[in-house]
């Protein structure tokens, strides 16, 4: 699981004190990951040794792009584009790389999953466990890693799109059904927790494609709180909501604000509120 560097110190000081702290993860880039849980400074050696290009670049006041992705500092939101991949069937993840698990993802989308966990580290947030597995945080090689056990912390996910000359919106948890009841899935906040870097020291989530999952995925950068998450038999596609297959999206994350139900409970509309 991939921890920030000082990433809550950084983030109340948007943007002001970003280079630095940009400057800080470059100067520290050649140094090789030891552990399944390195800091933010292992995350991009790969990529920027070999191209010498920053993956991080200012392109507005407050805006930057991460990779593919859009992280906007003023309203705290990160976007990206996606595509939809699949709208029926047996679902066990949100969103998945072109190279992922396209037979059981409703959208797929050329985003980066090392991308997404760098802005949700630049943002000041933390990964952690998903309280709704029972099980410890594992590393690549199937141990239980230690000192893990804060939760993740929280997001809300949403999906928008043009259908007709009119936006949609839809909570990712709309997105997906229980066929035991017939029902979208009760509504929720999803956790950031991080995959794991494999024994060498290669992030797995860019090797595995899961961006976010509902079925328990250690591997995934992002997790389903629910306890359906549990199992595999009974999610499916909202064919009633998802848009035809190929339909371009734009995914938005939003951090919850803290103090709120603890994720895992099925919550209401009022417990979701952003910082």
């Amino acid at each position: 699981m991939i921890v920030a560097c000082s990433s809550r110190r950084f983030a109340k000081k948007w943007p002001a004190v970003f280079l630095g702290a940009w400057l800080c993860v470059m100067l520290a880039a050649s140094l090789r990951a030891e552990t399944t849980t390195p800091t933010l400074r292992t995350l991009h050696t790969d990529t920027e040794a070999t191209s010498g290009t920053p993956r991080v670049k200012e392109v507005a006041p407050g805006i930057y792009h991460v990779g593919g992705v859009v992280l906007d500092a003023h309203s705290r939101q990160i976007r990206f584009p996606a595509r939809v991949n699949m709208n029926s069937g047996l679902i066990e993840v949100v969103i998945c790389t072109e190279s992922g698990k396209k037979h059981e993802s409703v959208l797929s989308t050329a985003v980066r999953p090392m991308d997404l966990h760098t802005a949700l580290l630049l943002l000041g947030l933390r990964p952690g466990r998903n309280p709704a597995w029972p099980l410890p945080p594992m590393d690549a090689s199937g141990k239980p890693m230690s000192g893990m056990t804060a939760p993740g912390d929280r997001l809300d996910v949403s999906v928008s799109w043009k259908e007709k000359g009119k936006r949609r919106e839809a909570r990712a948890d709309q997105l997906l059904m229980d066929i035991r009841t017939s029902q979208t899935l009760p509504r929720t906040d999803w956790v950031f927790t991080g995959s794991v870097l494999n024994s060498a020291g290669k992030y797995l989530a860019d090797g595995i494609g899961s961006l976010v999952t509902n079925y328990h995925d250690a591997s995934s950068v992002i997790d389903c709180p629910l306890s359906l998450g549990a199992v595999d038999d009974f999610t499916y596609a909202n064919e009633g909501i998802i848009p035809d297959v190929g339909t371009i999206v734009e995914v938005r994350m939003t951090p919850v604000k803290k103090n709120k139900t603890p994720v895992g409970k099925e919550t209401r509309d009022a417990d979701h509120e952003e910082q």
